[in-house]
């Protein structure tokens, strides 16, 4: 209530406009846009500003299709970048011709979802939008190099992903070194894409920066989904798909080994502790496991027991953002994790 009020709130209020995503949302986040939504209706009383009510319209429409069958309302929407990409991935690995339809209409997808700035957001949003990540856009670009479709947009992700390695070597999901850490699962992601153009400097680096970022009891931690398993998993796959057999998988090997459950599966909560076994996870390790060529034949007997008549399995939360919030468990990790691990290995998977 000081004099400055009126001015800082304008401030405020163009910050806030200036970042509503097309489709009337904010990050696609249900908790995110609701506190933006209440603060346009606290700018809509204090000032006199008729732009507000248009932007606010529409992310009161947004937040209505967030809304479920009893009345409550759901916190994800969906990550259809990171979806789309890791299904096209998984059904190449299995076998679909990148030549056949269903592949080709996946990377137009893709395409059509790409930001300007030639990277990819976890969620497509038409017009202005999501701002591009790091894991993404390693994915869908991975997905575009190995369906051998669109090399000009192909190329404009490949430029976003090398420009925005870290001074350390790894990949931050948004932007190194502001405010922003390196992930395991994204650097992961990114050798993968890059080992396929044979770009071996970035790589190297990325090694290096993954070797470093061990623990003392031999697993790595993720930022994105649970925990100690993702994390060491994936970094196992991609020092295995490198060629490094050092020490540093031994232990790797060695903690994953240790953090089994007795049903034969892997299963952990955000914070580390240890919790039923679920698809998901089970799926990371055996994939891991088979990257090197150990035995796997726990986690592979527990998914087998556990998939369902119509060939998918049962999703359970495993995420950070979605389990502490909201509880989301997404249905296509449930379907793509167990395929690329049980096909791991094969001809094609490797390289």
């Amino acid at each position: 209530h000081t004099r400055r009020r009126e001015k800082v709130m304008r401030e405020l209020l163009d910050w806030v406009l200036a970042r509503q995503a097309f489709d009337g949302s904010w990050f696609c986040v249900a908790f995110i846009t609701a506190i933006a939504t209440m603060a346009l209706m606290v700018a809509d009383e204090s000032l006199d500003e008729p732009r507000i009510r248009k932007p606010l319209e529409r992310a009161l429409a947004w937040l209505e299709t967030t809304r479920n069958p009893d009345g409550g309302h759901r916190e994800a929407i969906s990550l259809n970048v990171w979806d789309t990409s890791l299904s096209a991935l998984a059904l190449m690995r299995v076998g679909v011709s990148p030549r056949s339809k269903e592949i080709r209409r996946l990377a137009e997808w893709l395409v059509e979802a790409q930001n300007h700035d030639g990277g990819w957001a976890f969620h497509s949003v038409r017009g202005s939008g999501l701002p591009s990540d790091a894991d993404d856009t390693a994915l869908a670009t991975q997905t575009l190099l190995r369906s051998g479709r669109h090399p000009v947009q192909t190329e404009r992700g490949i430029a976003w992903l090398l420009s925005h390695q870290g001074k350390d070597g790894s990949w931050a999901t948004y932007v190194p070194e502001i405010g922003d850490v390196g992930c395991v699962s994204v650097t992961s992601n990114a050798i993968h894409t890059l080992l396929l153009i044979n770009e071996r400097v970035a790589v190297g680096r990325a090694v290096e920066w993954l070797c470093r970022s061990q623990a003392n009891d031999g697993s790595w931690s993720d930022l994105w989904l649970a925990k100690r398993t993702y994390g060491t998993s994936k970094a196992l796959v991609a020092l295995a798909h490198v060629g490094v057999k050092d020490e540093v998988v031994r232990r790797g090997l060695a903690l994953l080994a240790s953090i089994r459950h007795e049903d034969g599966g892997w299963g952990e909560t955000q914070l580390g502790n240890a919790t039923a076994s679920t698809v998901e996870q089970t799926a990371f390790v055996a994939q891991a496991l088979r990257a090197h060529r150990q035995d796997a034949s726990s986690a592979e007997r527990l998914l087998l027991e556990r998939q369902r008549e119509d060939g998918g399995w049962t999703a359970s939360p495993i995420g950070i953002y979605w389990e502490v919030i909201g509880g989301y468990a997404n249905p296509i990790n449930a379907w793509v994790f167990p395929m690329l691990a049980l096909s791991e290995g094969s001809s094609e998977s490797a390289r």
